[in-house]
This record gives structure tokens, sequence and C-alpha cells, in this order.
């Protein structure tokens, strides 16, 4: 009795212990302290019922909502389409303010804007790049500055495509690509004096083709879009870009408010995207904004301690995880199921945000948990259907039970197989995710009916 009250005694402060020390966890940021805040919880040296379920309850609240160990908003910056024709007024501003920050800019600059695709047979046999001397000028004085990172775009940026998606290389035979590649790559490294490895696809579409002429002529990055095919090339890193500069300030806002602590923000700018570029056509019309503009953005953004412009070499030489994992890890989030169809509530902040590149262990964590919750809630809308629809059947004449259960087997299962088809050719959203839900539970209620009843007439039949 004495044991008994005094552990009803001791409740309060284990639950106002363990409040505390859930709180504590969400602060910390490192597994080390997580550890530390662990091993220093008060009522863990009390042996009692309540220590070991608030211990793992605190274990699983962290498991489950925890994240990487924080780094900061890191923001990758990358200008596409450097070329002859690209403004050089807004390109050398760009750089300037990027190097008086000091920040670093990813330029992707086209090897061989004037050359055809059908005379590529010269520029194949003495790659020079097309590019002026003034734009190498620019380019070599900047990249010794550290303010610049060359990346390779494409081979003449000439849209090859015989479909409505514009691109220079789906579709164009692994030989050929592979020629095109080693080409810009020579070019830009006897023009430049430097390694050249990285590469970004025009209009960011590739193919698998497109992969292997990448580990053929030993490039290291591709910097691309999500859409695909990526494949698991160990040779190959992966950078996809995630935003543009108009929408940096909106993204780095939302960061701080949706856990994205960890994420990598790539930014892919076009001569377009700057009043005075549109030399290169594409457009973003009312949209566009002044590099003077822009800068003045992202100096407000690295003002904080936790954001910060990362070069991609350093990323790559402290060993920052931009692997085939990573990617997939990423992209398996953004096609899940719940996250194509929206089926959960914006409200429980489990669907992904296209402006950020998460790290592997948070987007693999976040996918589960939207899967877990996701399916706890259809599962529990499921069973209330399933156990009224027995209800419902009990509540009717015994001679007809028999049928109306088959019925609404039969009518259930046609509407769950035109609903899952509907769901292939447009999202379902997530009233129709209830609907489907609910029709489930419908067909379990009533096939549990049906069932049940055949077992207990085979029992009467063959007796005790």
């Amino acid at each position: 009795m004495k044991r008994t009250i005094q552990d009803a005694n001791s409740a309060p402060l284990i639950e106002a212990t363990l409040n505390k020390s859930i709180l504590d966890l969400f602060r910390v940021r490192r597994a080390k302290n997580v550890i530390f805040a662990l091993l220093n919880l008060e009522f863990l040296r009390k042996r009692n019922i309540w220590n070991i379920r608030s211990t793992l309850f605190t274990l699983a609240i962290w498991l489950v909502l925890g994240t990487a160990a924080a780094q900061g908003i890191e923001i990758v910056l990358r200008y596409d389409d450097y070329s002859n024709n690209s403004n050089i007024e807004n390109e050398r501003q760009l750089m300037r303010e990027i190097a008086r920050i000091g920040g670093s800019l990813i330029v992707c600059a086209i090897p061989f804007e004037n050359v055809s695709h059908a005379d590529d047979r010269t520029a194949l046999s003495h790659p020079v790049s097309s590019l002026s001397a003034e734009k190498l000028a620019l380019l070599k004085d900047y990249i010794s500055r550290g303010a610049v990172e060359p990346c390779v775009h494409g081979y003449n940026h000439a849209n090859t495509s015989t479909n409505s998606q514009e691109s220079e290389l789906v579709g164009i035979p692994a030989a050929l690509q592979t020629q095109w590649l080693g080409a810009g790559k020579s070019a830009f490294e006897s023009a430049l004096n430097t390694d050249v490895a990285w590469f970004s696809p025009p209009w960011n579409r590739f193919d698998s083709a497109t992969l292997d002429a990448l580990e053929n002529n030993r490039y290291r990055l591709l910097l691309a879009g999500r859409l695909g095919p990526y494949a698991d090339h160990r040779a190959l890193a992966y950078l996809p870009a995630t935003t543009y500069p108009q929408e940096l300030a909106a993204a780095i806002q939302r960061a701080s408010t949706r856990g994205a602590a960890n994420a990598t923000i790539v930014v892919t700018m076009h001569p377009y995207d700057f009043i005075g570029g549109d030399e290169m056509g594409g457009g973003r019309g009312a949209k566009q904004m002044r590099v003077a503009d822009f800068m003045r953005q992202l100096t407000e953004a690295m003002a904080t301690d936790d954001i910060k412009i990362t070069p991609v070499a350093q990323m790559i030489k402290r060993g920052d995880d931009m692997s085939w994992s990573r990617l997939d890890a990423n992209l398996r989030w953004f096609r899940s199921y719940i996250s194509r169809h929206q089926l959960i509530p914006f409200a429980l902040d489990l669907y992904p945000d296209y402006s950020f590149y998460y790290p592997r262990l948070d987007a693999t964590r976040m996918r589960r948990l939207q899967l877990l919750i996701g399916g706890s809630v259809y599962l529990l809308v499921g069973l209330i259907a399933a156990v009224l629809v027995r209800r419902f059947i009990r509540l009717s004449s015994r001679r007809y039970q028999r049928a109306l259960a088959a019925g609404l087997v039969a009518s259930g299962l046609g509407a769950l197989y035109g609903l899952y088809h509907l769901s292939e050719v447009r999202p379902i959203y997530m009233k129709a995710g209830c609907l489907g839900a609910v029709i489930a539970g419908v067909v379990v209620g009533s096939l549990s009916i049906a069932t049940g009843d055949l077992r207990r007439r085979r029992a009467l039949r063959h007796g005790p």
C-alpha cells in the first residue's frame, strides 16, 4: 500500500519532468546532445513502471520527430546558359557581388554555341570553345578568386527533340553523347586551365545514355532537375535544382517554420531571370528582377548564422552526402502515393517542400511518418465503416443478410476498382481517399458477415 501511494504521488513529478525532457529533446540538434539529455533525466534513476513508459515514450517521440544533425540551411547558386548572347553586365555584377559576400556561383556555360550538330566533326577534331575572349576572361578571373565553379552546359544547347519537350540529349545515341560531352569538357579545361568535371543538361533533361556518357568522360557531378531517369552510378554525385531566384526569400522563410533546418536550397538562375537578360529567350515576364534586388535578398538571408552560401567543391571535400541514396530518398517522398494524391491534411506538415533538397535521413523519416499517419487515418475510417455496415446488416431480416452482404462486397469491389483506375489518371485527393476507405470498410465488414455465416453453417453440418 505504501509503495502504491508513493508511485501515485510521484506521477505528477514524473509527468512534469517528462514534458520538460521532451521540450529539451526538441531543442537539441545533435545525437550526442540527445544521449546526454537522456542520461541526465532524473526520473530515469527511479525504477518503476512510470520510468520505463516515460523513457520509451520520449525515445519514440525523438525517433519519429527527430532530424539529422543540424548544419543550417545551405544555399547553392547555379547560373545556366552562360554564352556569348547572355548579358555580360548582369553576369559581371552577379559574380562581383557574390565574391564580395564570400559566396560561390556555379556557372554552367555552353561550349559550342555557334557550332551546329551537323558540323560537330569540326568541333570534335578541334575542341575549342566558342565562348568569346571576354566571356572566358570573366570566368577565369572569378575562378581564380574562388567565386566561380565551372560547369559544362550541354553541347550547343540546340533542341534535338521531335516532341513538345525541348531537349538536346534525350534520344541521342550514347556514342554521340559521349563525343559531345567529352568535347565540351576538353574545350573548357583547355580554355580555363582548370579541371571541369560537372555537367548540367540543357532544359534539365537527359536519359540513361547521358549517365553513361558522363561516366565515360569522368564527370563527377550532375546538376539537373528532379526528372529522371536517375540511376545509381557510383562515379556520379547528384545535386538537383530546387527553386528560382524569385522564390528564394519565401523558401528561406518556410525553412524556418517547416523544420527544414538541414535542407539545401539549389537556386537555378538563367539570364532571363534578370532585367536586361532576355537575349537567350525563355523569359520570366513580370517575374524578372534586378541583380541588385536578388543580391539584397541573399545578403539579408545570410545575416543569420544558420544560412550560408556553400561552394559545391567544399561540400564534396568535406564528404557531404550527394549520393544516389539521398536523391532516391527525396524522390520517394516527393513521389509517394500520399504526396501525389494529397491524401492527408496539409496542417500535419508531412508533405515535401519542393524548394528544398532534404538530407537522406530526414526524407526517409518523413516518408515513413507520412505513411504511418496516413495509413492510421484511413485504417480508422475503414474500421468505423466496417463496424457500422456489420451493424446495419445484422439489423436487417435474417433471410436477406447473406444476399445483402454479397451484394455490398461485389459493388464495393467494383467501386474500389474504378477508384484505383481513376487515381492513375489524376490525383484523387483526400475526400476520394476517405470514400475509398469507407468502401473498403464496407467490403471487409460485409465479407466478415458472409464468411461468418459460412463457417457457422459448416460447423453445424459437420457437428462438434
